[in-house]
Formats: structure tokens, C-alpha cells, sequence
């Protein structure tokens, strides 16, 4: 530190929020706070031209958008983008751009009351310090932003900064940082948030200018024109370039792009920049001054994830880009619009602070896609450079190829239609209202189980037109208003925002307001009602609502403070109150209350981290590589499972850091053929960790096969099931999956009439829990019948999963905080759905109108038999925790392993066709029946190579299996690893290991087990299968499992042809690991085959 720099004691400040920046992030992120009541500090640390719609309605929130307007530029100024040799000389093509000319206006105008605005970032940021100072905040100018320390313990962060003036350091203390510094964020680099690059496209320079062009635009209206001189041997380091309106039509910056390859030796002098400004404006008699020069990259960069505790990223800070599309202060100010009421509400009080987690869900994609089409609107030119062409490197190639243009030949003919197409192109970034507004969030923060899908494709093209819809996590659209005696109109999205969350309703949904009023008394959340139709508060009067509104008019569609859809009801109910309450907000905003089963794990867990930090520095396996983080504290493995991708993160730490990872302090994941024995082995004394504690209520007597720790109980409780789940106990079951495989089928035959896209996934799931209903209690539970998640068992299950996945990282606090648990859902929904099977079927067991099912018994009924043979050695708990581990796990393996087979069948077309022509002939020869019985499945070599390799790629389970190192320690992969650690195998790991499965063991190939067969290590092979798990702890149900995929994999092949999403054939499927890692939006279209063979 420098010895004239006074420092001062620590939190000599203390304040809510610190802003660091006051660019378009941190000013409007400030001003939006302000709006909310908040007020604190901002501090700056020592440019963004058009405002588009989206940024526009932020700003009409919070009544800055007229002020904008006022020193803005009308958008009829932006109505060209330009091609031309110089801006005084020949055009050579032009494109309507930022919502002018016939089509686009109408386009823009019916996306928002707002019409986009060139407003310089030089008179944006003034208006937002303004405001912002205006709200009470304080904004501390010469200020440089030094560190900061974040305190988990005390739920703060400490700032320090440097007054540039007095040279003091001093401190401010506060419960958020929120870090809007640019794209040199010291923020971004102290928290480490890791960063998506991908090569840029090299570097520009703006050059700043006053010249007065005025008699210039009359004739050639627009704010971009690019320069191409084919003729002129110009310097590398200004290869082409477009001048850019700053103020009409005296000040200019012209952004120029060097030649490819260019490596800068020395920066060009104020003369030659001088020179190649005159040539670019063409007209010797403009006087051009030139104000300021500036080099920037053109970058292609996004931050993985935009917060990390309590500190938050916005802005360029995470995204960073060209300016192309005109993307960037605009979305940074639509991070601050996002976050700021979330902000707001959590400091008020109003919610608890999961409610945080929603900014990285929502923002951080969007910010993906703008950086993706930002550096796509570069690479549109190049067609334009290669079509002119401007692209060669000498001035003859350039004119020759040029005069082609004017050329009546064939080579002329075609170099015009590709510079046309390629100008045409550009309307995707010149015309693309859709890039602008189509953001869909998806998070705890949008509710879409009353949905009956999970995403809504958007209409038309993405990029160019705007689907207007109320589908929760979409922007409410745009429509114009009235009142019954005309005044002034008014936008629905006028109604919306302020701070509060909006109801929009019609005609017979006046409930919905006693609804909204009891919500702001209960949950302490500010809700307006609005009625839209005739005679209402408002009127529809060009009818445009209701082309949008999706819902009846006596439904609600609730808006969110940021005027984005949290949840809709398709029309009015007896319940209004109970399902907006109970069923929207509780669910939808569930970390309001706290309710969120896993999110509350989250937060005490995180919290509780602090209680494991260890000394690492005595551990003897202190060099055993890992995570940094993993050292010191469990909240590293915990963060990094809350993200829902660890079988991901898992295979790369084993790449990157060899056979031993450190995951958490003294836990180790492992990936060694040898460890598999030690550490599974029939016989030997590693037990389960504690973390399968959260999946069983705190009573130790209440344990299930899956959580039960202790070997010796373990063993009695399996021995008395193990005959319910043996392979000769599968004959008796077939007639169940039969059943459930027939409805299936009829079921894609209805679907493959109407050519609709279907989750298949959520197919597998019903089909697999139907499954499990008819072998465990004799009747299928109705989810192929609805073809949804009826009574959301489902989504309870995963609750529970969830739960038990974060807890168990700290699985102390299980006991303290499962009794306060809600009984609504989770673990208890699940407990008491099993109970509601049990006894339901209890009755129909005894009583005599019911017809008794001939053949062989279901679980429940041997179950019960048994304990009514020996009520002392099995007992009525053992009759229901073996029905509970059947429902809440019985599903998730099957349906999981089906989404890998039939995902990869679809994504390589070669493996399909070989396994249809297998059971084809199988069918040919009377090898098969219809149904498949699971003994001749199992006779079909290339089906079970299919089945194991999709087990394989992707298994159903995605964490460790842990288990504790005895107490005398033992040796692993040739480190000694002390007694009390915990070790584990990832099947995701195990399954990649190349020793084991090959140089290609990261790719799909069914043909490696047939070689694995005829190479006769099929033993050694399985010794490395994690599946279904390993030794005594294999999951009982896994011979179930193999039954239902065996059986019905060849029924569908040899019914039906399958299609992938275009999507998901070129960017993959994405899943969500909660322990089972479940395949996300597994989209695509059933077709029946036009020639099916069947015996």
C-alpha cells in the first residue's frame, strides 16, 4: 500500500447495498432500488447507444422514460443501416433498421407501447445518477473499488474502497455487494465466478469525432453506415469501418475494424487516423475534429453463474460482447430491472433470501443468448465482405471483384445474389424484436405446475418475431386499453410493475380480487387487480387482449413486479383465495415463506459450512487435488449438487485432477477398478455415510433398504423382501408391466395421429410408475390414463429428493429441521400417498363386491401375507416402508434409463435401424411374441447391448456412493486413506473410465458390449457396472427395472418411428441431477411404422 494512503478502521459505513459502477447497471440498478424504498451507496470506478423496448419499459417504471426521450434521439433518426463507398459517396444497399420501414414498424409497435431510442450511454447514465441520488441514494464518485470480504457468519460483506480525492481507505459495511464494474470487473476476479470464453473476434477502435454532416442525411437517414473503398490501398490497422451517429449530425464515432490478422506494433498517430477518417466521410470541405481514441476487444464471453453468496454480478460484468443487435446496456439494464425487486423484497422482509437464487436462473441464460447473437451479427457480414469484395487483401483482386456487381454475366448474376441475401440476412440484427423480448424465465420464481406442459415453443422465428403469450416466466404482452368513456389509452403493461405484483382478469373473475387482498393481508405482498372487458376498469377496445391473454375470462394471469408472468389460471374458481395463496404464491414464491424444501437446506447448510472448516494443513492427504474450496469446507460439494450437474462436474474433476478427488474436507471421490472391491465388496466393513440419513424421517426404526446404515439391519430387512424382487418372482409380474406397455402403445397411437411434439420422459415416468402400482398393488395409479402427474406425486418426489440430496451434506441438521417441514409436500406427501395406496387397496381386498384378480399375487399382497404369517418378524412397518421405497424410487431408475435408450436410438438412427431389423427378424423367425416376454428379450443380444449401454452413457443416479473407510484405514488406487473418510464411486465416473470401456468410452457404441461378450470379459466389465450400484447395496428393484425395459423397448421399436427435436439433435439434452439425474424437455414426435412385422 502506498505509504501517503490513509487507512481507515474497518466498517467505518455500514448501509443495506453497495453498488459498484454506475454505468447502465449499477445506475439503473440503483435507481430501481430506490424506487423500491431502498437506499444506499454506489460507488464508481474510473461506453452504448440504443435503448430498445425492453430497456425502455424498465424505464417507464420508474418514470424516467420521457426523460429519456427528451435528450434522446427519435428512432426515426436509426431508420437506415447503410452500405455505400464513402457517407458522401456511392451507396451500395441499405436495410430498414430498429423498428422503421413498413414491416418492422409494425412489428415493433405491436410488441410495445414503447418505441426504441437512440440515447447515447453518455446521457443514460446522468439520468439514472440523477434518479438514483434523487431515491436517497449516495453516489461516491473518484471512488476505486479495492476488495471485499464476505462474512457467512454475520451475513455481511465488507467493502473496501479508495477515495481517489483524499487517498483514504476506508470500509462499508453492508448485507449485498452487487458488482456493475464493466468488463475489467475486480468483483467477477476476487469471487472467481467462472467465465465461458470463446475465441473473439480480434479488436476495433472507436474514434470519437466532431464533423458536421448535416447536409449529408436528408438523403441518407440512419445512425450506421458502412464504409467499403475496394479501391483504395488502405492501412491494416483500418481495414473497413462504419461511422455511427452520437449526436445528430455533429459527432460521430466511427468504429473501425483492423485487417484480419492485424498485430498491432505501435498505435496508430492522430494523422493517419485523421486521413482515414476523411476518406470514410468523402467530402474534403467537413471539418473533422477528433475528440478521443479507444481500442476495445470484440469479446464472446459469459459468466457461468452471476452470483455467489451474497454478492451479485450484472452488466457487462457477465456478458460481454460486440455491440452488434444493440444488446448491451440494455440487458444490463434488464438484469437491474430483475433484480432490484428481488432485492427489494428480501430486504423488506417480504421474502426470505432464496428468493436471490431466481436472478441467476433467469438472467444468466438470457445473457447466454445475447452474447451468442451478439457475436452472430458479426459473423453475419462476412457474407456481405465476401459478396463486395471488400474481404481480398489487395486493391486489384478488391476492384475486380467488385466491378463484378455491375457485370451482366453469370458471375455477376450470382455476386449479386449473395450481396442481396447477405444484406437481407442483416435484418437479424437490425429487425430482431424477437432476440428483444422473447426472454422466458424459468425458475422457483415462475409456478407452472398448473400448466400442462413444462415450456411453450415460441412462435415463428425467434430472433425476428415476438410471441406474445402469458405462459408463465414470458413478458405479459403488450396490449392497448381503454375506459368505457375514451381517455387517453393505456398498455396493459402500465397496469403492471410499480413495485407490486399485478392480477389481470375479466368478466366473471371478480373473485380474484378478495383473493388478491387476502394474499397482501397473509403473505405481506402488495397485489392490484385489474378487470379487463366490457364496462370493467378497462376495456378491450381493439380487442387485442384478448387475442393474448391464453386464459378464460374469468381466469388470472399474476404478474410479477417486473412485468413478467409468475402464474396463470385458466379461469375462475370456488377457491379463488385458497389456490392463489396456497397453491401460486406459496409454491411459485415459495422462498417468501421459507417452504422450499431443498432451498432451505441450501441456506442452512450454508450457514452450517462455516462449522466445518478444517485445518488443512495437519491432514496427511492435504495433497490430494480437488476444488480449492473443498479443502476447508463442505459448501463447495453442496454448491456444486445444488447446481443440478454434478455427475458433470464429477467425470471432469476425475480428468482433470487423475483417480482421487477431493470433494469435501476427508471425502474423496474415487475412480479405480481395484477401489470397486475394496470398497463394495460382499463382506467387508465399509458402511454408508450419513448422508442417506435425510432420506428416512430422523426415527432410526423408520429406515428403508436405501438409508438404512447399519449391515447387520440391513441384511435382516433385505432377506425378508429379497424374494419379492428375485428374478423368478419376475414371471409373476409380467402380466402387470403388460398392461401398463399396452396402454403406452395405445397411447403413442393417439399421439401419432396428431403429429404433436411430447415430453417423451414424462411419458417413461408415467409408464414406470403405472408399472409399479400394478406389481405393488395390483392397479395402476392412473398416470397413463391422465397422461400427467396426477395428485403431483411427481413433483413431490422430487421435492423430496431434492431435500434429501442438500441435507445430506449436513445431515445433523436433518433432525432439527424435518419436523417443521410443511405435511403438503415432500417427504411427508410421499408418506402419505403410500399410506392412501395401502389402504385403498386394504379395501378392496376385503370387500366382497370387488372383483379378486386371478394369477400371481402383487407385493403388497405377499407383504401382507407374510405379516399376517409372522406379524413379529414382518411387520406393519415393514409392509409400509417397502410400499414407500417402491413409489418414491421405484420410477425414477426406469424412466430414466428408457429417456437414455430411446434419446440415443433417436440421435443415432444407425443403432435404431439395427435393433428394429433384430427384433424384426426375431419377429420373422417366432423367436418373439407380442407382448415380448422378458425371457425372449433376454435372447436378443443387440436389445440388451442397447440397454446396457444406456445405462451406461447415462445413469439414473449422479453422485458418489459414499461410504466410510474403516477405522484401521485402508489403500486406494496406492494412496493410504485414514479410517473415518468417506470415499465413493460415481457411476457417471465409473462409466467413462477408458480402461475399462475403451479410448471412446465418452461416446454411444451398443456394439462395445457384444465385443465385451466375445472377448469374454463380461465378468470383469461388471465388477466396474454401477447401474444399479454395487455388493450388498445393489438397488433390490433392479431386476424389476430390467423386466420393464426388456418388455418394452422391442414393443416399440416394432410399432412405432421416433423423432427428435431439432434442437436436441444439435445441442444435446439437458438434464437435473437431485440424485437421480432426470432428462429435462426430452421433446420429440411418435409416427406409427408404416410397415411393422410382428408375429
Amino acid at each position: 500500500m502506498d505509504e501517503n494512503v490513509n487507512e481507515t478502521s474497518a466498517a467505518d459505513f455500514v448501509t443495506d447495498v453497495v453498488v459498484v459502477g454506475t454505468g447502465p447497471a449499477g445506475g439503473a440498478l440503483a435507481s430501481f432500488l430506490g424506487s423500491h424504498g431502498i437506499t444506499s451507496t454506489t460507488a464508481e470506478t474510473p461506453r452504448a447507444h440504443i435503448t430498445n423496448m425492453a430497456a425502455a419499459e424498465c424505464l417507464r417504471d420508474i418514470d424516467l422514460e420521457n426523460e429519456c426521450r427528451k435528450v434522446a434521439s427519435p428512432s426515426t433518426t436509426m431508420t437506415h443501416t447503410r452500405w455505400s463507398y464513402s457517407m458522401a459517396g456511392e451507396e451500395y444497399g441499405r436495410i430498414y433498421s430498429w423498428g422503421n420501414g413498413p414491416g418492422p414498424e409494425s412489428k415493433y409497435k405491436d410488441a410495445s407501447p414503447c418505441a426504441p431510442m437512440d440515447l447515447p450511454q453518455t446521457l443514460l447514465e446522468p439520468i439514472l445518477v440523477r434518479k438514483a441520488t434523487l431515491s436517497g441514494f449516495i453516489c461516491r464518485f473518484d471512488t476505486e473499488f479495492l476488495s471485499f470480504k464476505e462474512d457467512i457468519e454475520d451475513a455481511t460483506v465488507d467493502v473496501k474502497v479508495k477515495d481517489l480525492i483524499f487517498q483514504n481507505i476506508y470500509t462499508i459495511r453492508c448485507k449485498y455487494l452487487f458488482g456493475a464494474d464493466g468488463a475489467r470487473s475486480k468483483i467477477i476476479d476476487q469471487l472467481g465466478l467462472p467465465l465461458i470464453k470463446r475465441p473473439g473476434g480480434g479488436l476495433a477502435w472507436n474514434i470519437l469525432v466532431k464533423a458536421d454532416l448535416s447536409h449529408l442525411m436528408p438523403n441518407r437517414m440512419g445512425n450506421l453506415h458502412w464504409i467499403y473503398q475496394h479501391d483504395i490501398e488502405h492501412p491494416d490497422f483500418a481495414w473497413v469501418g462504419f461511422p455511427r451517429m452520437v449526436k445528430p449530425w455533429f459527432e460521430w464515432v466511427f468504429i473501425i475494424l483492423p485487417a484480419p490478422g492485424y498485430k498491432a506494433e505501435s498505435p496508430p498517430s492522430q494523422e493517419q487516423w485523421m486521413k482515414r477518417i476523411k476518406q470514410m466521410i468523402g467530402d474534403d470541405a467537413v471539418e473533422v475534429e477528433i475528440l478521443n481514441i479507444s481500442k476495445w476487444q470484440i469479446n464472446d464471453i459469459v459468466a457461468e453463474q452471476y452470483s455467489d453468496g451474497r454478492v451479485f454480478c450484472l452488466g457487462d460484468a457477465v456478458h460481454r460482447h460486440p455491440p452488434s443487435n444493440g444488446l448491451g446496456s440494455n440487458t444490463s439494464v434488464q438484469d437491474a430491472f430483475n433484480l432490484a425487486w428481488k432485492v427489494a423484497y428480501v430486504l423488506q422482509g417480504r421474502a426470505g433470501a432464496e428468493l436471490l437464487v431466481s436472478y441467476n436462473a433467469e438472467r444468466q441464460p438470457v445473457g447466454q443468448s445475447i452474447v451468442d447473437r451478439a457475436n452472430q451479427g458479426i459473423r453475419d457480414h462476412f457474407p456481405i465482405w465476401e459478396s463486395t469484395g471488400i474481404a481480398a487483401r489487395d486493391a486489384a483482386t478488391r476492384k475486380a471483384q467488385f466491378a463484378e456487381l455491375s457485370a451482366d454475366t453469370h458471375a455477376g448474376r450470382e455476386r449479386r445474389k449473395a450481396f442481396s441475401a447477405a444484406i437481407r440476412n442483416t435484418r437479424f440484427e437490425f429487425q430482431a424484436v424477437g432476440i428483444e423480448m422473447n426472454q422466458r424465465y424459468k425458475s422457483s420464481a415462475v409456478y407452472r405446475s398448473d400448466e400442462d406442459k413444462d415450456s411453450l415453443p415460441l412462435e415463428g422465428d425467434p430472433i425476428l418475431d415476438y410471441h406474445k403469450s402469458t405462459f408463465p416466466g414470458a413478458r405479459v404482452p403488450h396490449a392497448w386499453l381503454n375506459t368505457a368513456v375514451p381517455k387517453k389509452p393505456i398498455s396493459t403493461i402500465d397496469l403492471c410493475g410499480k413495485g407490486r405484483f399485478t392480477i389481470l382478469t375479466g368478466i366473471g373473475g371478480g373473485s380474484w380480487r378478495k383473493a388478491a387482498a387476502e394474499a397482501t393481508e397473509t403473505l405481506r405482498v402488495p397485489v392490484e387487480v385489474f378487470v379487463i372487458g366490457f364496462r370493467q376498469d378497462y376495456e378491450d377496445v381493439y380487442f387485442e387482449w384478448e387475442q393474448v391473454r391464453g386464459i378464460e375470462e374469468s381466469g388470472c394471469v399474476l404478474v410479477r413486479p417486473d412485468r413478467f408472468v409468475a402464474w396463470r389460471c385458466n379461469e375462475g374458481l370456488d377457491n379463488c383465495t385458497e389456490k392463489l395463496v396456497a397453491s401460486a404464491f406459496c409454491a411459485m414464491l415459495q422462498s417468501l415463506l421459507d417452504l422450499s424444501l431443498g432451498s432451505y437446506a441450501f441456506v442452512v447448510g450454508s450457514v452450517a459450512a462455516l462449522y466445518y472448516l478444517v485445518d488443512f494443513v495437519r491432514d496427511p492427504l492435504r495433497d490430494i487435488p480437488g476444488p480449492p474450496l473443498a479443502r476447508v469446507t463442505r459448501f463447495w460439494y453442496l454448491a456444486a449438487i445444488y447446481k443440478g450437474n454434478f455427475e458433470v462436474v464429477n467425470v471432469e474433476l476425475h480428468k482433470k485432477y487423475g483417480p482421487i478427488v477431493r470433494i469435501a474436507p476427508y471425502e474423496y471421490s474415487i475412480d479405480d477398478v481395484d477401489a470397486a472391491k475394496t470398497i463394495y465388496g460382499h463382506g467387508n466393513a465399509f458402511v454408508k455415510s450419513r448422508w442417506y440419513w435425510a432420506w428416512q424421517p430422523p426415527d432410526p426404526s423408520r429406515a428403508s433398504l436405501f438409508s438404512e446404515l447399519n449391515p447387520t439391519r440391513h441384511g435382516i430387512q433385505r432377506r425378508k423382501v429379497a424374494s419379492l424382487f428375485s428374478m423368478s418372482a419376475l414371471v409373476g409380474y409380467e402380466e402387470f408391466v403388460n398392461n401398463c406397455s399396452s396402454l403406452l402403445i395405445q397411447r403413442f397411437n393417439e399421439v401419432a395421429s396428431t403429429g404433436k411434439w411430447i415430453d417423451f420422459h414424462h411419458w417413461f415416468q408415467c409408464y414406470a410408475f403405472d408399472v409399479i402400482g400394478e406389481i405393488t398393488f395390483a392397479s395402476r395409479f392412473g398416470f397413463l390414463d391422465m397422461g400427467e402427474d396426477k395428485e403431483g406425486v411427481f413433483k413431490a418426489i422430487e421435492k423430496q429428493n431434492f431435500y434429501a440430496t442438500c441435507v445430506g451434506v449436513f445431515p445433523m441438521i436433518h433432525q432439527y429441521i424435518f419436523p417443521y417441514l410443511p405435511k403438503t409436500g415432500g417427504p411427508a406427501y410421499v408418506q402419505n400417498y403410500t399410506l392412501k395406496q395401502i389402504e385403498h387397496r386394504q379395501r378392496s381386498m376385503n370387500d366382497p363386491k370387488t372383483p379378486q384378480r386371478e394369477g400371481p399375487p402383487d407385493i403388497m399382497t405377499k407383504v401382507l401375507t407374510a405379516h399376517e404369517a409372522d406379524p413379529k418378524t414382518v411387520t406393519k412397518m415393514d409392509l409400509i416402508t417397502t410400499c414407500r421405497s417402491n413409489i418414491a424410487a421405484g420410477s425414477d431408475t426406469t424412466a430414466i434409463s428408457l429417456s437414455s435408450i430411446f434419446y440415443n436410438l433417436m440421435k443415432h438412427p444407425r443403432s435404431w435401424h439395427r435393433l428394429q431389423a433384430e427384433v424384426d427378424a426375431a419377429a420373422q423367425e417366432g423367436k418373439i411374441s407380442d407382448p415380448v416376454t422378458f425371457k425372449e428379450a433376454q435372447q436378443l443380444p443387440y436389445l440388451q447391448a442397447i440397454i446396457k449401454e444406456a445405462l451406461r452413457v447415462h445413469s439414473a443416479t449422479g453422485l458418489p456412493l459414499q461410504r466410510i473407510v474403516p477405522k484401521d484405514g485402508t489403500t486406494i488406487a496406492g494412496r493410504f486413506i485414514p479410517g473415518g473418510s468417506t470415499v465413493g464411486i460415481n457411476a457417471w465416473v465409473a462409466h467413462r473410465n477408458e480402461k475399462v470401456y475403451g479410448q471412446d468410452a465418452d461416446i454411444w457404441r451398443p456394439e462395445r458390449w457384444l465385443e465385451i461378450e466375445e472377448e469374454g470379459r463380461a465378468g470383469d466389465v461388471e465388477k466396474y457396472f454401477f447401474a444399479f450400484g454395487m455388493g450388498s447395496r445393489t438397488c433390490i428393484g433392479k431386476n424389476i427395472s430390467l423386466l420393464e425395459m426388456s418388455k418394452l423397448v422391442p414393443q416399440l421399436v416394432r410399432n412405432f418411428d421416433m423423432v427428435l427435436d431439432e434442437k436436441l439433435d444439435s445441442e444435446g439434452l439437458i438434464s437435473l441431477s437431485r440424485w437421480f439425474v432426470k432428462q429435462q424437455n426430452f421433446n420429440g414426435k411418435v409416427f406409427l411404422r408404416r410397415k411393422s412385422t410382428k408375429s
